[in-house]
Formats: structure tokens, sequence, C-alpha cells
């Protein structure tokens, strides 16, 4: 993977754990090159990322599973920046299918417009209720 300028990560569920690692390395390079280049420091080429962006698919079944890992995703996309777009799926919610669904997924909704922050995750990205479009995706 770190030989590319994009990457794409698709994990469900539990399987997020290789994720996090990468996740993490970028994020810990990053801050060893922003650190060096803060003192004034020439970087050395080990350190140079080839990665430029990185789309983060994460879905789950329930909202506990994103307990453990929201955290280093909101790191991450703090310290990485525009580098990093997560797009979170809990897909065992039907959004559309009753009138509570309907007004939870609204409420949601406006909450992120307004805070610019997802009320489940905390993340800076919205969390959607369902399952991907790979089709609309690709």
């Amino acid at each position: 993977w770190s030989s590319f300028e994009t990457i794409v990560l698709i994990s469900a569920g539990i399987g997020v754990t290789p994720f996090a690692s990468i996740i993490k390395h970028l994020r810990d390079r990053i801050r060893q090159v922003n650190a060096l280049q803060a003192a004034g420091l020439k970087v050395p080429r080990v350190l140079d990322l080839r990665v430029k962006r990185v789309y983060f698919y994460w879905v789950c079944r329930d909202q506990g599973s994103f307990s453990w890992f929201t955290e280093v995703l909101r790191d991450a996309q703090r310290e990485m920046g525009g580098m990093l777009e997560v797009h979170v799926y809990l897909s065992s919610v039907d959004a559309l299918g009753d009138v509570r669904a309907v007004m939870t997924h609204i409420g949601l909704h406006c909450y992120f417009h307004e805070h610019k922050v997802d009320a489940i995750t905390s993340l800076t990205s919205i969390t959607h209720y369902d399952r991907p479009n790979w089709n609309g995706i690709f």
C-alpha cells in the first residue's frame, strides 16, 4: 500500500484492525515529518510519503463497533487533514424504514450540518445509515 499515491481501505466490523495499523502508521509518519520540518531539519528520504490520499470505508452492523476506533480516526482526520477521507456505514439501520428512523436520520443529519461533526462517531464525516453503493463509489 505504501508504494501508491492513492489507497482505498475497505473494512467491515472488527476486520478494521489491520487498517487501524495502516492509518496509525500514516498518522505517525506525518507527525515525524511535521516535527522535523518545524525544527528546520531535512526530512530523510525514508520518511517521505508516497501516499497522498486515503479513502477509508468502514461498514459495521451496530454502533457499538465504532467505539474503540473512532478516537484513532478523529486524531488521524485532524492530523492528516484532507489526505484522509472517512466513510462510515451503519448497516443495521434502515434509515427510511419507518417514521422513527426517518426522524432520527433527519435529526442526526441536522446535527452534523450545524456542528460539522457526526453525533454517533464524533468524526468530521457523517455516518451513513445503509450499506455502501459500491457501483456509485467506484
